[in-house]
């Protein structure tokens, strides 16, 4: 979805006769690849779960 909205504003950008209108679709492309690296990032987490739910409190530890 992120991927359909930066193009989108990217063809409203190309369109956009304004230096303010230029300005809002240039924000809302650096909020939308922002939000499709959070995704990413968070679904590479998602992908190796195994490497962090071992670790930490979830992992198994000797008794003390």
């Amino acid at each position: 979805m992120e991927k359909q909205s930066i193009k989108l504003y990217r063809k409203y950008l190309d369109a956009s006769p304004g230096k303010r209108s230029r300005e809002i679709f240039e924000y809302l492309i650096k909020q939308e690849q922002h939000h499709f690296e959070l995704i990413e990032s968070l679904a590479e987490a998602l992908r190796h779960a195994e490497e962090w739910v071992e670790n930490a409190e979830f992992g198994n530890r000797p008794e003390y």
